[in-house]
């Protein structure tokens, strides 16, 4: 804020009450932004510290959701929401006012405060925001203290499936827990695995480690490269179960291909961790997250070979090729080769090889749907034994908004398109049957018209 809008504000907010605080903050807060430093305060430290003397509890909600200073943050951790105040409720429970307080300092911009006492998370806090070195921390911060170690395992090892969630999606914490998540550090190691594996899923949407490799001419994108270092770590160490197999696809198939273009990782560890048979859950039994069965119908592929595959798919490995004797490998070749006519006229080869698998990698690569004659190729390709073919079609789209359909050897178009077929010839019949209706009314109506002429005639 420039130094007019912070007296105005100040003098307008010290008089305001709590209500048009809380709209004022709400209005005004900074949404995250890869390129923030951090180096800028979006409030004063003194405005929000004058905030916090009027102890009010309607702007003290307004300071944990949206405040961005140490001491503010500090002081309503302590006030509220710390275990020597919660006592034997730590965390607090459910739909009270210190959980309010407590998840809106976890979900926003401050965290990284409550959160500055774990571990050797020093180093790790300023290399994730430039700004909280020693002596960077203001010196009145020195008797408030945010989360203990022990206090976060109680935290973790108490909360709410939500509160998890919010926790580990919050963009400016990311990177700390994503650490102490793949190192499996305290809480991390005690938890059971599906925890462990939740967790992991939830930090595989935080926006604040889903963002763009900005290597250029001045250097590598070091803090790029450590997220997705500790991605496949935490892939490499995760348990060889059908739950873990499935989790692990869950996370590999939502993260944006954006996150991950052109971002050189050493796979080797984790392919080989991956490179075993998975024990799945016994045939006529359901377990939820327990999805490979069901997956193998979409993309052909067992619960190793899946994992293996969208990680090759990802992270660019020099074995990825599309005549590889590895399966994983040949398959992720096929998400981003360029359709020259030498892979158009073996395409038939391929598909007799990997079946549905193929159509399933293939489906990933828009640069084959650019090209009409590698269209053309697919539309007379003839495969085997398909099965569920709906998650190549949704990814098909996904990667190619503007294509048509393409059936793969089908005699006939999917029910889903013969609906859609049946909808338009419905259609263009309602309209022919509307206009043949408007024609006759036309035609009745100058014929009644002429017939009121003739009687006037006759009459006369």
């Amino acid at each position: 804020m420039d130094s007019k809008k912070t007296i105005v504000a100040y003098g307008f907010l010290q008089n305001a009450v709590p209500e048009a605080v809380f709209n004022w903050f709400e209005k005004n807060s900074r949404p995250f932004d890869a390129n923030d430093s951090g180096a800028d305060s979006g409030f004063p430290s003194e405005l929000e510290q004058a905030l916090l003397a009027r102890k009010d509890k309607c702007i003290d909600l307004a300071l944990a959701t949206w405040g961005e200073d140490s001491f503010t943050a500090k002081s309503l951790y302590q006030r509220y929401c710390s275990p020597e105040v919660c006592q034997s409720k730590f965390p607090p429970s459910k739909f009270t006012y210190a959980h309010s307080i407590l998840t809106a300092l976890l979900a926003g911009r401050s965290a990284h405060y409550i959160l500055f006492d774990l571990g050797s998370c020093d180093r790790t806090l300023t290399e994730l925001i430039g700004q909280n070195s020693e002596e960077g921390v203001n010196r009145r911060d020195a008797t408030l203290k945010g989360l203990s170690p022990s206090d976060f395992d109680g935290l973790i090892e108490g909360c709410d499936v939500d509160l998890l969630s919010i926790i580990h999606t919050n963009p400016w914490s990311g990177l700390l827990l994503l650490k102490m998540c793949a190192n499996r550090e305290g809480i991390y190691r005690r938890m059971p695995d599906e925890t462990w594996l939740q967790v992991l899923m939830h930090l595989g949407r935080n926006p604040g480690l889903l963002l763009k490799d900005t290597t250029d001419s001045d250097g590598p994108d070091l803090r790029h490269s450590e997220i997705h270092d500790l991605f496949v770590q935490a892939i490499g160490i995760a348990p060889k179960t059908d739950y873990g197999a499935s989790a692990v696809w869950g996370l590999l198939i939502d993260m944006p291909q954006s996150a991950t273009a052109s971002t050189y990782i050493n796979l080797e560890p984790a392919l080989q961790a991956w490179d075993t048979e998975i024990q799945l859950e016994p045939e006529g039994t359901f377990k939820l997250g327990c999805w490979s069965r069901t997956l193998a119908d979409e993309d052909g592929m067992t619960p190793s070979e899946r994992v293996r595959f969208h990680l090759l798919r990802h992270y660019y490995h020099q074995e990825t090729k599309c005549d590889s004797t590895k399966r994983v490998h040949r398959l992720a070749a096929f998400t981003f080769v360029q359709p020259s006519d030498a892979f158009i006229d073996r395409l038939q080869r391929y598909a007799d090889a990997d079946g549905q698998a193929f159509l399933y990698a293939t489906a990933f690569n828009s640069n084959i749907w650019k090209s009409g004659k590698a269209v053309n190729t697919f539309l007379q390709l003839k495969v085997e034994n398909l099965k569920d073919m709906s998650e190549v079609h949704r990814i098909r789209e996904s990667a190619a908004p503007n294509w048509s359909g393409i059936y793969y050897g089908e005699s006939s178009p999917s029910e889903s398109n013969q609906m859609h077929e049946i909808v338009a010839f419905i259609e263009a019949t309602t309209k022919r049957i509307e206009r043949q209706i408007r024609a006759s009314r036309l035609i009745s109506i100058w014929g009644m018209i002429a017939l009121a002429v003739l009687v006037m005639i006759a009459w006369r």
